[in-house]
Formats: C-alpha cells, sequence, structure tokens
C-alpha cells in the first residue's frame, strides 16, 4: 500500500536549487530540481548525449495528471534519476558554484567523484581526486607538510570511504596512506558508516584483510626504527663516543617502559619526534649535540620514515605505478570556490 501511495507524491521543489527561468529538471527520489542545461552539456558526456535527443513530456500519474511543478513547460527538459536528493544537490552545487568547494565535507566530495563518474565528468572527478591527493600522497617530501591525517571537514571513519573512493576513480596512488590511516581506526573499521542520505559505507572484504595485515607489517617496521634510531654506532664527529654509546644503549633500553613512545608506536607514529623523550631519558645530558641530531626526527628517524614510506603500497598489499614521485595534486584556485 505505502508503494502504491508514493508513486502520487507530488515532488517538491528544492529550496536551494530551482531557478524558475531554468530549462532543465531532474527529480531524485521526491525532489525536483530546475537548473540549467548548459553547463551538464558543456562537461557531461552523459548528459551531453541525454538532451540532445528529443525530450518526451513528464508522463502522467494513475489518475491522468501531470504531478510536476514543472508540467506544462515544454522547453524544459526532464531527467528522473535513481540517485539520493543529498548526493544529487551536491553534485548540481559544482556546476552552479563552479566548481568544488574549498574545503569540502566527505558527503560533497563523495558526490562529487561517484555522481561524476557515473555522469562521465572528468573534470569534476579529477578536482575531486586532486583535493584527496593533498592529503593521501604518495610523494614523501610532501608528506611533511600535511598537518593532519584527514581533510579538515572529514572524519577519521572516513578513510573506509577514501578507499573505496580510490578504488571507483582508478586513483591507486591514494590508496596506501589511506589503508594505513584506516589501520589507526579502532572498531569502526569494521562497522562502517553511513552518509548523509542513509547509505552503508564499508571497507570491501578485500581491503579489511589488507588492513589487518598491513597493520602488523607497519607496527613491526614502527619497532625496528626505533631500536634502529637509538642503537649504536654513534654520530660522524662524535668526541665523546663512549659516553654517547652508554647514553644511546640506555634510550634503547626504555623504549619499552615509556608510555609515551609505546602509544606512538601502537597509533603507527612513525614520524613523530623523540625529543620529549630524549629529555626525559637522557636526565644527565649526556648524549652530545651531533648525536641527538643523529637520533632526531631529521636524522636517522627521517632515514626510517623515508624506508617505510618506500615500502607502503607492499605493506598494504597494493600495487602503485611510480610510487614516491610527485603528482598533480594541487588544485588550481579557479577550480575550488571558497563557500
Amino acid at each position: 500500500m505505502r508503494r502504491i501511495l508514493s508513486s502520487f507524491l507530488i515532488p517538491q521543489r528544492d529550496e536551494e536549487l530551482w531557478f524558475e527561468d531554468g530549462n532543465l529538471v531532474l527529480y531524485a527520489g521526491e525532489v525536483e530540481f530546475r537548473v540549467y542545461k548548459g553547463p551538464f552539456m558543456a562537461q557531461s558526456a552523459f548528459f551531453k548525449d541525454m538532451l540532445s535527443l528529443p525530450q518526451p513530456s513528464d508522463p502522467p500519474d494513475g489518475d491522468g495528471k501531470s504531478h510536476s511543478a514543472s508540467a506544462g513547460t515544454p522547453s524544459c527538459a526532464i531527467v528522473h534519476l535513481t540517485d539520493s536528493p543529498q548526493d544529487v544537490r551536491h553534485f548540481l552545487r559544482s556546476f552552479v558554484e563552479g566548481g568544488i568547494k574549498y574545503e569540502p565535507t566527505f558527503d560533497e566530495v563523495s558526490a562529487y567523484i561517484r555522481l561524476g563518474h557515473k555522469y562521465q565528468c572528468e573534470q569534476m572527478v579529477s578536482r575531486a581526486v586532486a583535493y584527496l591527493r593533498q592529503y593521501y600522497v604518495s610523494d614523501f617530501n610532501r608528506w611533511f607538510a600535511v598537518t593532519s591525517l584527514d581533510p579538515p571537514a572529514f572524519r577519521a571513519v572516513h578513510r573506509i570511504g577514501v578507499v573505496n573512493l580510490a578504488r571507483l576513480a582508478g586513483a591507486d596512488d591514494l590508496l596506501p596512506v589511506a589503508l594505513m590511516c584506516c589501520c589507526i581506526l579502532g572498531p569502526e573499521i569494521g562497522d562502517g558508516f553511513a552518509r548523509e542520505d542513509g547509505t552503508h559505507e564499508a571497507l570491501a572484504r578485500a581491503d579489511l584483510a589488507r588492513c589487518f595485515v598491513g597493520r602488523a607489517r607497519l607496527l613491526e617496521a614502527a619497532f625496528v626504527a626505533a631500536h634502529r634510531t637509538f642503537r649504536p654506532p654513534v654520530a660522524d664527529g662524535c668526541t665523546q663516543a663512549e659516553r654517547c654509546t652508554r647514553a644511546l644503549q640506555q634510550l634503547l633500553e626504555g623504549l619499552v617502559d615509556h608510555t609515551g613512545m609505546m602509544k606512538d608506536l601502537r597509533d603507527l607514529r612513525i614520524d613523530s619526534s623523540k625529543s620529549a623523550y630524549i629529555i626525559e631519558t637522557d636526565e644527565e645530558r649526556a648524549l652530545c649535540r651531533r648525536c641527538v641530531a643523529m637520533v632526531g626526527k631529521n636524522g636517522r628517524g627521517a632515514e626510517h620514515h623515508r624506508d617505510i614510506f618506500c615500502r607502503l603500497p607492499e605493506m598494504m598489499g597494493v600495487v602503485v605505478k611510480d610510487w614516491m614521485k610527485p603528482r598533480g595534486g594541487e588544485q588550481d584556485q579557479d577550480d575550488v570556490t571558497t563557500t
């Protein structure tokens, strides 16, 4: 009965994306959008082909009447979509506003890529992927410029969706860091999350398995890197080798008893600074400046971090062509709106 009644519901005009002089009406669920078809035909191969054909009039419902808010306007093309109103709203805004937002939410980026891929809007997909590349990088030198594991308007659990979007868009270079970030998640890595339209988002079983195996590999690599950072020999040019050797041994033996260092290792914080640990453990300040620099973030730590980053695709079970090479991931300002 409910299914029968739903076919007689009058579509509601979207409050934001309804233009009286628009010449394209899009139905999504029970929401009706009216926009201009020019931008769609220019940027979407799908809509270009569809809207180039003669358009049928809006069919009447069971009572013999059309319930469209645009009935009686033959110059207005009508297209029924199977996507959610939320997704379509994000999709349409990118045409109306002239690009993707400066700091989009996950749901916005998800709609850009999924609907952009579905309706063959290559430029939209490219811009959205370029935004993700600012955070899920493939170039080690750019890794240090990233101040957060996730984009500003994303939640940690959205990393799951980033993996799925990378798969859909064929952006394999996003996968190593995105999967690594998923390894840091708690129980939600198995539960997934709901997008704003209620659609459930979860990792594919193969990617979930990659995260379990990858986390074990990363933990091993992180512990090995920490051990190699503090073990002798001393730094080149060290003038008190015996004293610094004892200090390094003390730092090495104290690793497992230091709460902060163990937490960093469990959280896969392989790039974290060891300064606090050195200050707390080397109370007599036995290490010379050269040896302190050697075990610092820009010394052995950077070397081991680079090695782990280099092997990240292998650890996460993916193959990425030209890994560790710069990519065109920065967005042009003309492609981004500031709303």
